[in-house]
């Protein structure tokens, strides 16, 4: 089963064994068909942005010289996906809640310590804004 690993930019408090600590990255496994209905509505909201950025593009303003052959990282693909779903019209609220459920049921913090809202919620919104980027880029997209 496939694994990533988000570096965080700002540690978070988090509770393991009854001990605080802090939280310096996110092992966030591969999905699975335990969130699948999750998957489905952010699949969703990224297929529904990307129409309406495509539509939205104009032939003439769009210039592009990257070669066919070139390989785009996990990093660059799930940049790609978030602009479609901010230029796009992606409902964000429902972005960032569905990112926070799934992580919820894929993630460790430290490789230990089990990602619940509270941790969610501590995160720095760059770092939530790169632990989805990378998703899209590892399990969205690329995959």
């Amino acid at each position: 089963m496939k694994r990533i690993t988000v570096e965080l930019d700002t540690k978070i408090k988090f509770s393991f064994k009854g001990e605080d600590t802090d939280g310096a990255f996110l092992e966030i496994t591969e999905p699975t068909g335990r969130v699948a209905g999750l998957i489905g509505t952010l699949k969703g909201q990224i297929g529904a942005a990307t129409k309406t950025a495509i539509a939205d593009l104009k032939t003439d303003s769009v210039n592009s010289d990257t070669s066919d052959d070139e390989e785009n990282t996990p990093l660059e693909i799930g940049e790609a996906g978030f602009a479609m779903l901010t230029m796009g019209g992606g409902d964000m609220s429902i972005v960032m809640e569905t990112l926070r459920d799934i992580l919820k049921e894929t993630s460790l913090i430290n490789g230990e310590g089990r990602f619940t809202s509270p941790a969610f919620d501590r995160m720095s919104y760059a770092d939530v804004e790169k632990t989805l980027k990378l998703y899209i880029g590892n399990f969205m997209i690329a995959s």
